[in-house]
């Protein structure tokens, strides 16, 4: 009895996939192009408000009612390189903000907001998940600090505002 047990568990695991891997993924723009490779992307969450309500006629309980939705900024780390794509990205928001304050223009120039789609890759370099970020704009650049008796990679952090996300997968690939 017990050798049926192990013989069903182990065909119920040999049908099971597994879990994709967190170190092959790519940031690309809406139209395909490559935004740079990252080291590590962080902030990948979305999250909904709750809002309660309850009148004094009600049971024991509390109404609970979905309210706003949120998305955490996105941070994006990588080793500091002549390719400057994030931080003229960053320049054109400052210099608009700063632009903008001496007159009474709302629009944002074009390049302000951008679509992003950050892919999920299997070993092969396959797309297997994509989840597409909504009007971003880099609120935020930094690099490390320079210490001259370091041999450690620069790193170069820029995080995005981001109006919306869709974390479902939109396109399976190859799973």
């Amino acid at each position: 009895m017990a050798n049926d047990f192990e013989i069903s568990t182990n065909k119920i695991r040999a049908n099971r996939p597994n879990p994709l891997r967190g170190f092959k993924y790519r940031v690309k723009d809406t139209e395909g192009k490559e935004i740079g490779g990252y080291g590590k992307v962080s902030g990948l969450k979305d999250s909904t408000d709750v809002g309660e309500y309850r009148e004094g006629n009600d049971g024991n309980s509390i109404q609970k009612m979905a309210g706003l939705s949120n998305h955490d900024d996105i941070t994006l780390e990588r080793g500091l390189s002549v390719q400057g794509f994030m931080k003229a990205w960053r320049d054109k928001v400052m210099k608009w903000d700063k632009d903008s304050s001496d007159t009474n223009t709302s629009e944002e120039p074009d390049g302000y907001y951008k679509d992003l789609n950050i892919e999920i890759l299997d070993r092969k370099g396959n797309v297997v998940r994509t989840y597409p970020v909504y009007r971003c704009f880099p609120n935020s650049y930094e690099i490390d600090d320079l210490d001259a008796k370091s041999s450690e990679v620069i790193m170069e952090r820029v995080i995005l505002t981001v109006e919306g996300s869709d974390l479902t997968v939109v396109n399976e690939g190859n799973l």
